[in-house]
C-alpha cells in the first residue's frame, strides 16, 4: 500500500510544453530602414523574389521556418543564404532558425547563382522573454489535518498567468516521491485532485504549473495525518496593486487552542535577500503590512503549538504596478541633409514602480522594430517617430520625435542652427555636478556647429556637445548654451537648483520598556524622497513594520532588542552621510541606534 492514492477517473493527461510561440504578425521596416546595428536592406531587383519567415514573433526560445519556394525567380543553379544579425546562418530554400534569447533580429535572405548574388532582402524576427505564472493551492483549512485514511481535495483552479498567457497543465508532487501524473513529462488538464493519504506524518504536497510558453511555477502546502491535536497552517490573502497594505489572517489555524506563536516570512521571489521580511506574534493576524514595490511575492507562515508541534503554508500573491512606464524617446539627429543617418535609443525610458517589457518603434505610422535602439537613413521630407514603452503590468506611454531631412542646400541660403540641450539631474544638495547634453543641437543646412557653455557661478568642464558643471551655492542657477555655424548663431538656457542637506533626524523618546512607540523626524524639503527602515539585533524581533515616505513618523516596538532605524533621504545626488545615537540599557528596555544615510 502506497502512502498517498490519486482518484482522478476522468484525467486528461498531455504532453508538457516545449515553449510553443504564438505567431503575433507584425508590420515591416520601410525600404530605406536600416535597423540595429547592420546594414539590413532590400534590394533594387526583388520582382518575383518572395520568402516568408514564420512566425515573426514569439517567445524565447523560438524556433522560425524559413520558406524561399515561392520565388519565381529562375531557380536553376541557385542557392539561398540566410543570415541572422546574431551571426546565425543556413542554406536552402526551405529551412529553420533557433532564437534562445529575447531580442530583435533581421534576417536577411540572398538568392546566390554561380556565385553572385542576384536578388536579397530581410525581414525583422522578434523573440520575447516569458514571465511565469502563478501556482495557487486552495484548499479547505479543515482537511490540512486528519486521521488515516484521510482524503483532501487539492484545487489549483486559482493559479493564474496574469501577464502574458495561460495555465494549460498541473502536475502535483508528494515529499515521498509519488507524482500525477504517474508518467514523468506529462501534465494533467484538470486543476482538481482528490488525495487520499495511508500513512500518518506531515505530507507536503507541490503543485507545479505550466504556461502555454513553458514557464512553470511551484506551490507547497502540508497534510498532516493521523494528528489530532497538531496545529492547522493557513491563513488567507488579497491580491492588489502597489503600494499593497495587506492583513494576514491564520484564525482557522487555530481550531483547538493550542497554537502559542505564529511565525511569518514575506519576500519578493525576484529579490528575496533584501525584500525579506520576518514577524513573529502571538496573535493570529498580521494587520497593514506593506508591500510597495510590484512583483511577485511569497508568503510562508509557520504555526507553533504549546506541545513544540509545527505545521507550515506557503502562498503567492501578485503585486501589480499602478504606475505606467516613462517612454523616453533620445533621437539624434533631429535635421539634416539626405541621406540622414539617424540613431534611434529607447534604453533610457524606465517604469516607476517594475520594468518595461516592450520597446515599439513607429516611423511614419509603420512599426519598424522592437528593439530599445536602432538606426535610420532617411530621405528628403518630414518623418514622425514614435516610441511605445509597454510595462509588465500592461501600462504605456509613447514619445514622438519629429525629423526633418533636407534636399542638398544651395551655396546661398544659409539658416542658423538650433541650440537644444538636456540638463541631468536638475536639482539637488550642494555641491550639485550636472551633466549637460547638446547633441540634439543641429543645423539644417548640415554645417559643422560649435558649443559654448557658460553660467553666472558654475565651473564649466569642457566646450563639446557634452558637459559637466559643479554648483556650491544654494539657490537657483541659470546655464547657458550658444551653438554656432560660423557665421550664425542661437543661445538657450535651462535652470538648476541646489538644495541644502538635511540635518539629522530626531528621535523621542530614546528609550523605554517594550512595547515603546517613538518618534522620528527630519527636515522637509518637497524634492526629497524619505524612506524609514529599521533592523533588530535579533532577526526574530521585530516591531510593527513601518516604511513611509514622510518625513516624520512613528514606529512601535514590541520586544526588548538593540534595534537600527535608518532614515535613508534620496535625490540622487551627493554622497552618503551617515551618523549614530547609541544608547545602552538592560531588561526590558529597548536599545536603540540610529543612522542617516543620504544619496
Amino acid at each position: 500500500m502506497g502512502f498517498v492514492t490519486f482518484t482522478n477517473s476522468q484525467a486528461v493527461f498531455a504532453e508538457k510544453p516545449s515553449n510553443p510561440a504564438a505567431d503575433l504578425p507584425r508590420s515591416i521596416a520601410p525600404l530605406f530602414a536600416e535597423i540595429g546595428t547592420g546594414q539590413y536592406k532590400r534590394s533594387a531587383n526583388t520582382a518575383g523574389f518572395d520568402f516568408n519567415i514564420s512566425p515573426l514573433s514569439g517567445i524565447a526560445p523560438l524556433t522560425v521556418k524559413l520558406n524561399a519556394n515561392k520565388s519565381s525567380l529562375p531557380a536553376d543553379n541557385v542557392e539561398f543564404h540566410w543570415l541572422a544579425s546574431n551571426g546565425q546562418s543556413t542554406v536552402g530554400s526551405s529551412t529553420d532558425l533557433t532564437f534562445e534569447l529575447p531580442g530583435s533580429y533581421p534576417i536577411t535572405v540572398s538568392m546566390i547563382k554561380e556565385g553572385e548574388t542576384i536578388a536579397w532582402d530581410s525581414k525583422v524576427v522578434e523573440v520575447h522573454q516569458n514571465n511565469l505564472p502563478i501556482a495557487f493551492i486552495d484548499i479547505n483549512p479543515k482537511l490540512l489535518s486528519g486521521t488515516k485514511p484521510h482524503t483532501v481535495t487539492m484545487n489549483g483552479s486559482k493559479s493564474a498567468d496574469p501577464l502574458d498567457g495561460q495555465i494549460i497543465g498541473y502536475e502535483w508532487i508528494t515529499n515521498t516521491g509519488l507524482r500525477f501524473p504517474t508518467e514523468e513529462g506529462r501534465y494533467s488538464e484538470s486543476p482538481i485532485l482528490p488525495m487520499t493519504f495511508e500513512q500518518t506524518g506531515i505530507h507536503t504536497v507541490t503543485l507545479i504549473v505550466y504556461d502555454e510558453n513553458g514557464g512553470a511555477s511551484t506551490a507547497s502546502v502540508d497534510i498532516q495525518v493521523d494528528v489530532l491535536d497538531n496545529p492547522l497552517a493557513f491563513f488567507t490573502v488579497t491580491p492588489g496593486k502597489a503600494v499593497l497594505e495587506i492583513d494576514l489572517d491564520a484564525s482557522v489555524s487555530d481550531e483547538n487552542d493550542s497554537v502559542i506563536r505564529y511565525e511569518w516570512q514575506i519576500w519578493q521571489i525576484q529579490d528575496p535577500e533584501l525584500t525579506l521580511k520576518n514577524y513573529r506574534t502571538d496573535e493570529p493576524t498580521l494587520n497593514s503590512i506593506k508591500l510597495p514595490i510590484s512583483g511577485n511575492y511569497r508568503i510562508q507562515l509557520i504555526v507553533v503549538a504549546d506541545d513544540g508541534k509545527t505545521a507550515t503554508m506557503q502562498q503567492n500573491i501578485y503585486v501589480g504596478g499602478t504606475e505606467k512606464p516613462v517612454a523616453i524617446a533620445n533621437v539624434m539627429p533631429l535635421f539634416g541633409l539626405e541621406p540622414l543617418e539617424v540613431e534611434l535609443k529607447g534604453e533610457e525610458s524606465y517604469d516607476p514602480d517594475g520594468t518595461v517589457k516592450f520597446y515599439h518603434w513607429s516611423l511614419n505610422g509603420q512599426n519598424i522594430s522592437a528593439s530599445p535602439n536602432l538606426s535610420l537613413t532617411l530621405p528628403a521630407g518630414n518623418h514622425h517617430v514614435a516610441l511605445t514603452v509597454t510595462d509588465v503590468d500592461g501600462l504605456t506611454d509613447t514619445a514622438h520625435r519629429k525629423i526633418t531631412v533636407k534636399a542638398e542646400k544651395t551655396e546661398e541660403e544659409n539658416n542658423p542652427p538650433t541650440a537644444i540641450f538636456t540638463v541631468s539631474p536638475d536639482s539637488g544638495f550642494s555641491p550639485l555636478t550636472v551633466t549637460l547634453d547638446g547633441r540634439q543641437s543641429n543645423d539644417i543646412d548640415g554645417d559643422a556647429i560649435s558649443y559654448e557653455w557658460s553660467s553666472l557661478d558654475g565651473d564649466v568642464t569642457s566646450s563639446d556637445s557634452q558637459a559637466a558643471m559643479k554648483f556650491r551655492t544654494v539657490g537657483k542657477h541659470h546655464i547657458f548654451l550658444k551653438v554656432s555655424d560660423g557665421e550664425l548663431s542661437q543661445t538657450t538656457q535651462q535652470t538648476v537648483e541646489v538644495i541644502k542637506r538635511p540635518e539629522d533626524f530626531s528621535v523621542f523618546p530614546q528609550s523605554g520598556c517594550a512595547p515603546l512607540t517613538v518618534i522620528l523626524e527630519t527636515e522637509f524639503y518637497p524634492d526629497l524622497d524619505y524612506m524609514w527602515t529599521y533592523n533588530g539585533t535579533f532577526t526574530s524581533n521585530r516591531g510593527q513594520p513601518v516604511t513611509p515616505t514622510d518625513h516624520m513618523t512613528t514606529m512601535t516596538f514590541t520586544e526588548a532588542d538593540t534595534y537600527t532605524v535608518t532614515l535613508k533621504a534620496t535625490d540622487n545626488q551627493g554622497p552618503p552621510k551617515v551618523s549614530r545615537k547609541k544608547l545602552l540599557y538592560l531588561n526590558c528596555v529597548i536599545v536603540i541606534r540610529f543612522r542617516q544615510l543620504m544619496n
